[in-house]
């Protein structure tokens, strides 16, 4: 016990003193420019740090990489820099590779397998991927956890720990929590390290599949916290493809895949609320007739319904030039602080969502003006500057469509995400009054309401808490709230007559019936306009 706490200080003191190191080689050039009247650019300060988190190894390049997500706390020049962490490494070892294998699965690879490759196939900071074929004579892929990664992982965090508790008694970034932030990363990234865990992402992913989607089947036999089997993949890795090595698909091939991947996405992120966070061109492979395989699970993201509901409104409402109702919508999926800029975020969203729904209105605007990650990054830079925050898991949603629009146009320079977003979202509600009856007719309308009832004491305490936040006054929003409340004559006028065509259909009593299905209805009905309310 006594040998087992001093190996873990000394690995901590050790990983300490480099750590001051490299940061000291990063800030003190900082510090100087400032001094100097020549302050670093965010995108500088990025790139910097960028480069001294490569130095640091594997918690630092993850800690980069959940960093350039907070595009609620940072420039999103800063946060593009940390986006270009790759993990593209050299592999370890042989000899260490055959040790993580045997102290795992409790044998030589020899005697587990009929033939395993000791040259891997990748290699990336957390894991590399070997060859090797299973004794029934199936090929699959290896990964395997780096060696000693877990000890040097627990000793980074408790530095960094002891860090944020320093950083927090000195108040150096105000009201925040160095030391939440710091457990939320640990968090984030400890389940990246468990590939029984990744295992059961695919799993997930590989059960909700959808069409023209795919996710590899997991070989548990063989599979424990620092190894995981899969069946191997064949096809033509995206990352390939985009640097021009892989030869044999068509264009109309290549066309089919973008939107395979597009509509893959979005359906993960819109309707099964269980999606892969991290869709770049290395994670893709293009497999069969343009279906699409995922692969590396470590990153994902789950949103409840209510969560999805509102980003798909809210972006649906934006497509239609409903600015006041995206508005609100939009207010849910943020978190205020005491600082928020109440004002100032409704002004600097009115613009983004002009901007927005012009692009998507001109099918004739250049590709650039298209960009989906354009107008994400506008969104951040309000909520950063206006003193909002965001959920982790919404932050994942926000990445992943950025991550989707950049590996689509890489992939195909006039593939247009927008366009099949809102072609998406088409299909997925066609029109409002369908929308609406589905909504009152499904099985889990009585729980929405539950829903809405037990928030009715929040709602209103937000709405007597902040009597100064300014109302949306513009024309625009106006004309919105019109037609919104014509919209709702229609939905209660429809859904009143299928409610009658059910009671009737089904010879139910009215008397008995009736008060309770249209407060129901009612409840459903009044919901969006009281939850959205600031």
């Amino acid at each position: 016990m006594l040998r087992s706490k001093l190996s873990a200080a000394s690995i901590d003191v050790l990983r300490l003193l480099r750590l001051f190191v490299v940061l000291g080689g990063f800030a003190i050039p900082a510090i100087a420019g400032v001094l100097l009247g020549h302050p670093p650019s965010a995108q500088q300060l990025g790139q910097r740090m960028r480069h001294a988190f490569e130095r640091m190894g594997l918690t630092y390049v993850k800690l980069g990489q959940f960093l350039a997500m907070r595009f609620d706390l940072f420039p999103e020049a800063f946060c593009a820099e940390l986006a270009q962490l790759f993990d593209d490494v050299a592999p370890m070892p042989a000899e260490q590779a055959r040790r993580v294998l045997e102290q795992a699965l409790g044998a030589a690879p020899e005697t587990i397998f009929e033939r395993f490759d000791t040259e891997p196939m990748a290699a990336a900071s957390v894991a590399q991927v070997h060859r090797a074929r299973t004794r029934a004579g199936e090929d699959i892929a290896i990964k395997l956890q780096r060696y000693g990664i877990a000890r040097i992982f627990a000793a980074d965090m408790r530095n960094l720990v002891r860090l944020a508790h320093v950083i927090d008694r000195l108040g150096v970034i105000g009201a925040q929590s160095a030391v939440e932030a710091v457990c939320e990363f640990e968090r984030f990234t400890a389940q990246e390290l468990d590939f029984h865990k990744e295992g059961e992402t695919a799993e997930r992913l590989r059960a909700r599949a959808g069409p023209h989607e795919y996710a590899p089947r997991i070989l548990w036999e063989y599979t424990s916290e620092r190894v995981l089997a899969m069946e191997l993949i064949r096809g033509h890795r995206l990352s390939d493809v985009i640097a021009g090595r892989a030869v044999g698909l068509s264009e109309d091939e290549l066309d089919s895949a973008a939107r395979n991947l597009a509509r893959a996405c979005l359906r993960q992120l819109f309707e099964t609320g269980f999606f892969h966070a991290d869709p770049h061109p290395g994670n893709i492979f293009i497999v069969d007739n343009g279906t699409i395989c995922f692969i590396d699970f470590g990153i994902f993201g789950e949103l409840p319904r209510s969560r999805r509901e509102a980003l798909a409104g809210y972006i649906e409402d934006v497509a239609t030039g409903s600015f006041a109702s995206a508005y609100r919508r939009f207010q849910t999926i943020l978190t205020p602080s005491p600082a928020t800029d109440y004002r100032g975020l409704r002004q600097d969203i009115g613009r983004i969502f002009r901007s927005w729904h012009a692009a998507l209105s001109d099918s004739s605007a250049p590709t650039q003006e298209r960009y989906l990650g354009k107008y994400v990054g506008d969104f951040m830079e309000a909520v950063r500057r206006n003193h909002v925050g965001m959920s982790i898991d919404t932050l994942l949603f926000w990445r992943t469509l950025i991550t989707l629009d950049a590996t689509a146009m890489q992939f195909r320079q006039s593939f247009d995400l927008l366009a099949v977003i809102r072609e998406f979202f088409q299909e997925m509600r066609p029109n409002p009054l369908l929308a609406g009856l589905a909504a009152a007719t499904r099985p889990a309308a009585v729980l929405d309401a539950l829903d809405w009832c037990a928030g009715l004491p929040d709602a209103a305490g937000a709405l007597l808490a902040d009597p100064a936040t300014p109302a949306l006054i513009d024309e625009a929003d106006a004309r919105d709230r019109r037609q919104a409340n014509r919209d709702t004559v229609l939905l209660v006028l429809a859904a009143l007559g299928l409610a009658s065509v059910m009671l009737f259909a089904t010879g139910a009593g009215l008397v008995s019936t009736a008060p309770l299905l249209l407060a129901g209805l009612g409840l459903l009905l009044a919901r969006p306009r009281v939850r959205w309310a600031r």
